[in-house]
């Protein structure tokens, strides 16, 4: 312990700062234990992932997901950085077809895949001090997140179908101007007839802190069909914390 002036990135309990690195990260991993879904929100007994997925990527998958990687960020276990496979052969990309569709025939996933670094991130405005001032941020794989983009862009057209138009948040090729402009008019017209209105704001800050895997299933199936859902499932039930 220490005392002193301090840092938005330091803990204190009872005002005294935590200066152990060691039990530092020892109160972030208890305070966000509670921050991912529990264990028992697991896909129970009646469902199982199975023995392998028919679903296939294919080699323009892969590379588009290679280039929509963003430079310069930090790497996960694996340790390496985006820059070694946008810069790669196609050799390499090759390599990296071969590795995914073998994890889809057999539903199993490499170490590095199931593994990912908590980084805490201080929220700015916070009081510091506090776990509850700090967003966990988790570092994955870059061969993980590859994969996972060249999933998603698999399924982009079913998702688009599935959630429809008038869904514009998070949807490639629109924004939420149209929708802050429809409450600002309604919210007008209100005003000048005399309307009785009411407005429902949600708190969206803590939104993707926890994903409750039974119903992501059984959305996903509905979306895109067995195979592509299982195939997402599988970087889900492959990943742990450390």
């Amino acid at each position: 312990m220490r005392k002193g002036t301090q840092r938005k990135d330091d803990l204190s309990i009872d005002g005294v700062i935590i200066a152990d690195e060691t039990t530092k990260a020892a109160t972030f991993h208890r305070h966000f234990e509670g921050a991912y879904t529990p264990q028992t929100d697991r896909p129970n007994a009646t469902f199982q992932l199975p023995e392998g997925s028919n679903f296939r990527l294919d080699i323009d998958q892969v590379q588009k997901a290679v280039k929509s990687q963003s430079s310069e960020r930090a790497a996960g276990v694996c340790g390496r950085p985006s820059e070694l496979y946008k810069f790669g052969s196609t050799n390499l990309h090759r390599c990296l077809l071969l590795l995914f569709n073998l994890m889809l025939s057999t539903m199993t996933a490499p170490r590095d895949f199931t593994t990912s670094i908590l980084v805490p991130i201080f929220k700015t405005g916070k009081p510091r001090g506090m776990c509850s001032s700090f967003r966990p941020a988790s570092l994955l794989c870059m061969a993980r997140k590859i994969m996972t983009s060249a999933l998603l862009s698999a399924s982009r057209p079913e998702f688009d179908n599935f959630i429809g138009p008038r869904q514009t948040a998070f949807k490639k090729g629109h924004c939420t101007t149209d929708c802050v402009f429809a409450v600002k008019t309604i919210t007008e017209k209100a005003l000048v007839g005399d309307w009785d209105c009411s407005i429902a704001l949600l708190d969206m800050s803590q939104t993707f802190d926890t994903v409750y895997r039974n119903k992501l299933l059984e959305v996903l199936q509905e979306a895109l069909g067995s195979d592509k859902a299982n195939a997402i499932m599988l970087l889900f039930e492959t990943h742990k914390r450390k």
